[in-house]
């Protein structure tokens, strides 16, 4: 469940995770663009255009899609996100993090340490997931963090309770362990939440390898109590 896609898309955003995820809950639902168009009302090439990450689906779309598809959800923490990048776009506010690589810098996912309960949480409820990533390059590590990324908004979606991870020292060889503290989505449904390693000024570390860096996909019910 929590480990790095295999096939990540072009581009580190919410709009082109949602196109990725759309297209593989239609794939697995065995549906092709045509039939999809057909039982949501529009056109094909609609579809595509969703699919290619040419245009946002409605939230009403999206809704519907998921319905048809049997998602519980997880297109919506897609699309808070692309809604918060054409937010950030239109005011003038760059959302794609600059980059600096080294060479010989290698990274190696080892495995995803569930919280305590997990994938299933209340709403808005803490949890505490691991990640073990070992250093098989020639760099050591310093001043390194796991920054979440995407809407830091926790309503479809788990979101980090700090800006940013530090991540341990690690020298080449040897495997760190990374513990985020995070919040449970506001609303029912499914979401996932992706992490990438940047260094201490932001910048992504391997921003030609590990497109979705680790993520983790968690689970609520019911909806948050009424106060």
């Amino acid at each position: 469940m929590a480990r790095p896609v295999k096939q990540p898309p072009p581009k580190k955003t919410g709009h082109s995770r949602l196109a990725q995820w759309w297209r593989e809950l239609r794939d697995g639902a065995g549906l092709d663009q045509h039939e999809t168009a057909a039982k949501l009302g529009c056109s094909a090439t609609h579809i595509s255009n969703i699919e290619q990450a040419r245009r946002l689906p409605s939230f009403g779309l999206l809704t519907r899609f998921e319905e048809l598809v049997g998602s519980e959800g997880i297109l919506r923490s897609m699309w808070a996100w692309a809604m918060a990048e054409r937010a950030a776009d239109t005011a003038g506010i760059r959302t794609v993090a600059e980059a600096r690589t080294a060479p010989g810098d290698r990274a190696q996912f080892v495995r995803y340490i569930a919280a305590r309960g997990e994938p299933v949480f209340a709403p808005l409820q803490r949890f505490t997931p691991a990640w073990e990533i070992r250093n098989v390059g020639r760099v050591t590590w310093k001043e390194r963090f796991l920054q979440q990324v995407g809407s830091r908004a926790p309503l479809y979606a788990a979101i980090s309770r700090e800006e940013r991870t530090p991540i341990p020292e690690t020298n080449p060889g040897e495997t760190a362990v990374i513990k985020v503290p995070m919040l449970a989505p506001q609303l029912p449904g499914e979401s996932v939440t992706y992490f990438h390693m940047v260094h201490a000024d932001g910048a992504l570390c391997f921003p030609d390898r590990y497109a979705d860096g680790v993520w983790t996909q968690v689970v609520v019910r019911e909806p948050a109590p009424i106060k």
